[in-house]
């Protein structure tokens, strides 16, 4: 437990104080996984790997109303998928930033609340896109307007 919480202060601290901060899950509670004597892990561990910024133009009619910036980073146990996503970083990153700036196109409004699940949707289908499979996460960090 202590480890999630000092890896959550981390993420908490990198990201700035930003809108959203995703959670590591290993699928039960610290309760369970005690109680069957699971190794928790470490925050070295924690599958949390590949963490990018990705930012995009937010314009309404013809002129720039402000920025979206994204701070998100993949998540997976395999160390295969991990190696294979590290290694398609640049081609994950130019991804990234066209489905955001999509989103910023599509379906943001400048001086709301961005729909960051529906954002996070996208992303993961970009990622499996990239990947080929479903073997690695999105895990947003913060998603922040300006």
């Amino acid at each position: 437990m202590d480890d999630r919480r000092t890896l959550l202060k981390t993420l908490a601290t990198a990201a700035g104080g930003g809108v959203l901060l995703a959670a590591l899950a290993d699928g039960g509670s610290d309760a369970t996984a005690a109680g069957k004597g699971k190794e928790k892990a470490g925050p070295t561990q924690s599958g949390f790997f590949g963490q990018m910024q990705v930012t995009a133009n937010m314009v309404r009619s013809s002129r720039n109303t402000g920025i979206l910036q994204l701070d998100a980073g993949l998540y997976s146990r395999d160390a295969a998928a991990q190696e294979r996503a590290n290694s398609l970083a640049p081609v994950m990153r130019a991804q990234w930033r066209a489905t955001l700036q999509d989103f910023a196109n599509r379906y943001h409004t400048p001086g709301r609340v961005p729909d960051a699940g529906l954002l996070a949707t996208q992303l993961q289908a970009t990622t499996n896109q990239v990947m080929g499979n479903r073997s690695v996460s999105v895990m947003m960090v913060a998603l922040i307007a300006r």
